[in-house]
Parts: structure tokens; C-alpha cells; sequence
């Protein structure tokens, strides 16, 4: 009994940190293919850029959190989707914790 709620919890870890690692790989890529157009056009205020690269890095964490989700209940719990929604109420808690901690440096960004 313990080893499977210590299995759970080590996957549930394992899947936020995957994506919050993913998502920033997804938004490094997304700005190397973005950085010609970025440059070319009228400079925007760094804290409008900011904030844009924040949003775009919650929304593909959410992405991939819900696609991390789907994948471990097919495939590691045999379809059930309590331990999925579970995974997304986690990762939803870890990013509202976050925010709450670490409030004063997302002041400056956002």
C-alpha cells in the first residue's frame, strides 16, 4: 500500500517537472523561430514582452500537462481517470503555489 501511494506520488512529480521542463522548451523554440520577425518590427516595451512569454509558457504547460495526463492514464493506470484528473488538480495546486511563494518576482514580470 505505501509503495503504490510513493509510486503515485514520484509520477505525479515526475509529470509536472516533465512539463514545466517541456514548456520551456517549447517556448525557447518557439522564440528562436519568432526572434527575425520580433526584430524586425517597432520595439515593444520589455514588460509587455514579458508578460506575453509568461502567458505563453503557462498555456503550453497546461497543454502538455493535460496530454501528460491522458498519456499516464492509458498507459501506467489502465484508464483510470481519477489518478489524470488528479495529476491536472496537482498540477494546477503547484503552479497556484508558486505564484503565492514567489509573488514578489512575479510583480516584476507581470
Amino acid at each position: 500500500m505505501l509503495i503504490s501511494i510513493l509510486n503515485l506520488a514520484f509520477t505525479f512529480l515526475i509529470s509536472i517537472y516533465l512539463c514545466i521542463f517541456l514548456s520551456t522548451g517549447l517556448l525557447v523554440l518557439t522564440l528562436t523561430l519568432r526572434a527575425k520577425k520580433m526584430v524586425q518590427k517597432m520595439p515593444t516595451p520589455q514588460k509587455k514582452v514579458q508578460r506575453k512569454m509568461f502567458m505563453t509558457q503557462m498555456l503550453y504547460f497546461f497543454i502538455l500537462l493535460m496530454i501528460v495526463a491522458c498519456i499516464n492514464t492509458l498507459f501506467i493506470w489502465q484508464g483510470n481517470f481519477y489518478f489524470g484528473i488528479g495529476l491536472i488538480a496537482f498540477g494546477i495546486f503547484h503552479i497556484l503555489f508558486k505564484f503565492v511563494t514567489k509573488k514578489e518576482q512575479l510583480k516584476k514580470i507581470l
